[in-house]
């Protein structure tokens, strides 16, 4: 599952907050967003946009 594997990019580039596309697309108008890049997740066809909130907007 998507949250799973964003969970773990988490970890990887320490981050608190990373949203896939979907999430970032409802919430982008609220909040300032970084996008970290385009990343192929286990069990997923094609690769999905990762972003993170910038702590100034948190």
């Amino acid at each position: 599952n998507i949250a799973a594997r964003l969970e773990q990019l988490n970890k990887d580039y320490d981050t608190n907050i990373l949203l896939g596309e979907n999430t970032y697309e409802m919430a982008r108008d609220n909040f300032d967003f970084t996008r970290l890049g385009s990343f192929q997740l286990k069990g997923k066809e094609r690769a999905i946009e990762v972003f993170t909130v910038n702590s100034s907007s948190a």
